[in-house]
């Protein structure tokens, strides 16, 4: 392959280059001419040039082009030329690729004096001549009729210009969020403390004074609980009596009683207090009739020792099982067998000293019986409560046992889908700190916080300090909801049914500092948020049933008070820049308005359905009796006048009204002199430009002359201006005052075209339908059976 490529370019050298002394080469001719470089021709008349032929990738990757560079995009199929200076490919090709950085703007000159206006000719984009924006007109479908949509359709898409070779970096600048201008995101740079550094954290605000604290002093510490008094360590049982003896001899008939079971085990430790004082000790029981002696039985086996358990409390010594009777001796060799010894039972684990119990009375010694044989001894190893409340008992015997019913443990019981805590009867459930209810759960299932008496309407009544019925003064707060969790919500409420409400606030104290239902946020979200979905249904309501009350008020801009009328209002807000702020962001679909920013009447009675004596409608959208390509503003529309106040010579304040055309008309006034009898006119530029005169629309003109003349008429009237001429050709120079009124021109603003010029006792949007409504049932009844003990 470079064999190919060198032999072609050594033909090219020998058969179509030429060099003289010119300094200039020639590529099929003999003879360059002069002023060129070089030049080519083609002898056969039928080829061309090629230069490099590269993709827009490949000639963004030529680096550092020389200025002038010529190649050809295969993606734009156009030829390109480095421009050093601005560092861009220009495209040589209508269809431009895409240019490279933009230089920076240069300053914006002066704005020029407006032109004189000429007359209306026909638009560029006005294709058919009939002085309508119409649809297919507006070229670029940006809805707006102007210079833009004269171009002819546009062409093919070209193909993406080759990307301008990117500038070099501008030398970092400080954010105006790095205050110590060290480039780097510091922590106590993000004021708003939203994770981001932005525009944001570039103007802290003055902070706004802290609210005073709220008036309410904190409730009382409750005392701390005793401590509780050292559990007692489960008593080793009372040793319960020995067990029968074996009789002595056949003739023993009193037995000893059995030794009763040790002492529960170690009972679970209680809270760390004062050492519980001892008990007393018991009586001794009484001793026990002495059984008779009766014959010597054989020695029964010794059982074998039980493991020695830790020593137990010495419990309350049990009653001695009567002495059996001693039976007679028996002949010599022929003694009774001592009766087996019982096995000793196991000792239990040795609890902490519990209180000695009382000794019992000694028992009756019983007459000497027959030695028996020793009966079996046990006692119990360990005792507690297992995870889910059921006390065991292990004894050495062994043997486990299990209470049937559970505890509630006071660190808590691994419960089963059986087990609860409560009561089993008609009983509430109450729940005490420092002796002192804090907690109830009716046998109904009511629940009450602070009080003993749940409202007779309600599944959760809590009471705070103050009201009537609270057990004690521990907050100010009845209820308080936190909410920190994406899409969540503090409180919540709910309700289904007509005549109720998913959130009920009532407040009936005098305070005016006091709030019914009260919502904060300070993370920029909403701090109550009210939503409804029906005609009769209304996300917020407000009632004040006070004479002079005032049903909602409305505070911006961070402001500390609110400003409402003593003589009562529906509604008062109050604002730093705007106290009011209604907007309509969409076109209705039925009747003659469109959309607007408000609505106000005054009612002629209090008859449903309501209706108005006065009425105004405000920033409204209309195309009530519009014919076109167009819809017709309205900054006012309304019964009644427009009216502005001034005092009279007495200080009293009284009226002046503007006067009203049928025609949307502008005035002015001016005055002029004539010279030799003419004098020339120009309108005001701005005046000018949102007027329209024409033959439909003429401009009317009204002068009213200050000296002595043979009279005047008035040409040459045009959006411009107009001439005033002295008749009979007269040429003094007499001073005079003019009026001019002219119809307001049609505008475009945004996507609308305003339509002023043509109307003439325009259609009236005219009183919007509307109904009224009071609350039924009557919010206070309503509640009532919620309020119990508030009052």
């Amino acid at each position: 392959m470079k064999a190919k490529l060198l032999l072609a370019f050594t033909s090219l050298l020998v058969f179509g280059y030429v060099s003289n002394a010119q300094n200039n080469v020639g590529i099929g001719t003999n003879t360059p001419n002069s002023t060129a470089a070089l030049e080519v021709t083609s002898p056969t008349n039928n080829q061309g040039v090629l230069v490099p032929r590269l993709t827009t990738a490949q000639i963004a990757a030529i680096a550092s082009p020389a200025n002038g560079l010529l190649v050809y995009d295969t993606n734009f199929d156009c030829f390109f030329y480095y421009i050093a200076a601005t560092t861009t490919w220009q495209s040589m090709c209508a269809n431009s690729g895409p240019a490279g950085p933009a230089g920076a703007a240069g300053p914006t000159g002066a704005t020029g004096v407006n032109g004189t206006i000429g007359s209306n000719g026909i638009s560029c984009w006005d294709l058919n001549g009939n002085g309508t924006n119409d649809p297919a007109e507006d070229i670029n479908t940006d809805g707006v009729w102007d210079a833009l949509d004269c171009a002819g359709a546009p062409g093919v898409a070209g193909a993406a210009g080759a990307n301008g070779a990117t500038g070099a970096n501008g030398t970092n600048g400080v954010h105006c969020w790095d205050t110590d201008g060290d480039g780097v995101n510091d922590a106590g740079e993000d004021v708003n403390a939203d994770g981001f550094w932005n525009t944001l954290d570039c103007v802290a605000g003055v902070v706004g004074p802290t609210g005073p604290t709220g008036v309410g002093t904190a409730g009382a510490t409750g005392p701390s609980g005793i401590d509780g008094i050292n559990g007692t360590n489960g008593a080793t049982g009372a040793a319960g009596p020995t067990g029968p003896a074996g009789a002595t001899g056949a003739t023993g008939v009193g037995t000893t009683g059995p030794t009763g079971p040790t002492g529960f085990g170690i009972g679970p430790t209680g809270p760390s207090g004062t050492n519980g004082t001892t008990g007393a000790t018991g009586a001794a029981g009484p001793t026990g009739p002495t059984g008779l002696t009766g014959a010597a039985g054989a020695t029964g086996l010794t059982g074998a020792a039980g493991a020695t358990g830790a020593a137990g409390a010495a419990g309350p010594t049990g009653l001695t099982g009567a002495t059996g009777a001693a039976g007679a001796a028996g002949p010599t060799g022929l003694t009774g067998a001592v009766g087996a010894t019982g096995l000793t039972g196991a000792t239990g684990a040795a609890g902490a000293a519990g209180p000695t119990g009382l000794t019992g009375a000694a028992g009756a010694t019983g007459a000497a019986g027959a030695v028996g044989p020793t009966g079996p001894n046990w006692t119990i190893s360990t005792d507690n409560f297992n995870a889910a409340g059921n006390l065991l008992i292990v004894t050495t015997i062994p043997s486990t046992i299990t209470s049937t019913n559970a505890a509630w443990l006071l660190g808590g019981n691994a419960t089963v889908a059986t087990q609860a805590m409560g009561s089993t009867g008609a009983q509430a459930v109450n729940f005490i700190t420092s002796n002192v209810e804090r907690f109830r759960m009716t046998a109904a299932g009511q629940i009450g916080v602070n009080t003993a008496a749940p409202a007779a309407g309600g599944v959760f009544t809590t009471y705070a300090t103050g009201v009537g019925g609270a057990i004690s003064a521990i907050g100010n707060d009845a209820i308080v909801g936190y909410s920190n969790a994406n899409l969540s919500n503090a409180v919540v409420g709910s309700q289904g049914n007509a005549g109720g409400f998913g959130v009920l606030g009532l407040n009936t104290g005098l305070a005016v500092a006091g709030a019914a239902v009260y919502g904060w946020s300070p993370s920029g979200v909403d701090g109550v948020v009210g939503e409804a979905n029906g005609l009769l249904a209304f996300p917020v309501w407000g009632q004040n049933t006070f004479a002079n009350g005032t049903g909602i008020v409305g505070m911006g801009n961070n402001n500390g008070f609110s400003i409402y009328l003593n003589q009562g209002a529906g509604g008062s807000f109050t604002g730093t820049f705007v106290g009011v702020h209604g907007a309509a962001v969409s076109t209705s679909a039925a009747g003659a308005v469109l959309r607007e920013g408000g609505y106000f009447t005054t009612g002629s009675n209090g008859i449903a359905p309501y209706t108005f004596s006065v009425w105004a409608h405000v920033a409204a959208l209309t195309n009530a009796g519009v014919t076109g390509n167009g819809v017709t503003a309205r900054k006012i529309e309304g019964v009644g006048t427009v009216n502005t106040t001034v005092e009279d010579v007495n200080g009293n304040l009284v009226v002046l009204s503007c006067p009203e055309a049928p025609e949307n008309l502008f005035q002015d006034y001016g005055q002029g002199q004539l010279i030799n009898g003419q004098a020339h006119i120009n309108i005001d530029p701005t005046l000018a430009k949102n007027i329209a005169v024409n033959d439909k629309h003429p401009l009317r003109v009204f002068v009213q002359l200050e000296g002595d003349c043979k009279g005047v008429f008035v040409t040459n009237k045009t959006a411009t201006g107009f001439d005033v001429v002295e008749l009979n050709g007269g040429n003094s120079n007499t001073k005079f005052s003019y009026t001019i009124v002219a119809n307001r021109a049609d505008q475009d603003f945004g996507t609308f075209h305003f339509l002023f010029a043509d109307e003439r006792f325009g259609k009236a949007i005219g009183e919007l339908p509307s109904d009224s409504r009071k609350v039924n049932p009557d919010l206070k009844k309503a509640a009532e059976p919620h309020l119990q003990g508030s009052k």
